[in-house]
């Protein structure tokens, strides 16, 4: 297989008021252009203090492109102590073999978009993690999750990013709050319904007063379930971890 061959282009702004932006990016190859390391950088607030921090994370990935990606957010986030702290995602090609490792950290996106007629997954997106590097512990959020699926098939795509952004939102709110050891997600279609359980051994919490407070992001799943006439609903209590099930009506967003 002969080597990709990689084209780029990078557009960002200075926010009104500040002489520099916060935002940085890094494209550099190795493996004697075997491989190419991409990050889009985004330094905490605006101003010099967070291109500061932005420079800084960008020096070390500049310096060992080659490295795993894990290690590399590592040493981004003990680098970064005691600065505005940045996140970012962060994407390391294999040319030769078109192959790509991806991974984010903290309020970021990334999207992959693939040509051609027979593509089974034309476009996906980046799961990212909570967190900002240089900030807090990250590998308190190391939690194995165990995906299990009966779906064979592509879903309408309203119905694939509600089904992302619910279960990103699930995620986000073990990692940060529930202290679990293990995370289960079960997906499978029933007839014309879509339905997810995600539960946790964590530490559970009070429905109603979760509910009434708007916390953890429910108003928000809810909303965007309810926008594609599915439902939520959320079983916990203290000391007995957390299960949310949702389900989505397949037929009309067909």
């Amino acid at each position: 297989m002969a080597p990709l061959s990689l084209e780029f282009g990078i557009a960002g702004s200075v926010a009104p008021g500040q002489r520099v932006s916060g935002d940085l990016e890094v494209v550099r190859y190795y493996n004697h252009g075997g491989g190419v390391l991409i990050a889009a950088i985004d330094g905490i607030g605006h101003g010099e203090e967070a291109a500061a921090s932005a420079r800084l994370a960008a020096d070390i990935l500049l310096r060992q492109p080659e490295e795993k990606l894990g290690s590399l957010l590592m040493r981004c986030h003990a680098a970064l102590r005691g600065t505005r702290g940045v996140v970012l995602s962060i994407a390391s090609i294999d040319l030769r073999q078109a192959a790509m490792s991806w991974l984010g950290i903290g309020n970021v996106s990334g999207i992959v978009l693939r040509g051609g007629p027979h593509e089974s997954y034309p476009r996906e997106e980046l799961l990212v993690r909570p967190g900002v590097l240089g900030y807090g512990d990250l590998g308190r959020s190391h939690i194995p999750v165990d995906v299990r699926s009966s779906i064979t098939q592509r879903l309408p795509p309203a119905v694939e990013t509600a089904l992302y952004r619910v279960v990103q939102e699930a995620l986000t709110n073990a990692a940060r709050h529930s202290k679990a050891s293990r995370i289960r997600i079960e997906i499978d279609q029933e007839l014309d319904t879509l339905r997810c359980v995600i539960s946790d051994d964590g530490v559970g919490f009070e429905v109603e007063s979760c509910v009434r407070r708007g916390g953890l992001g429910l108003r928000g799943m809810r909303e965007r379930l309810a926008a594609l006439g599915g439902s939520l609903h959320i079983v916990s209590a203290p000391g007995k971890g957390a299960q949310i099930r949702f389900q989505l009506p397949l037929g009309k967003q067909q």
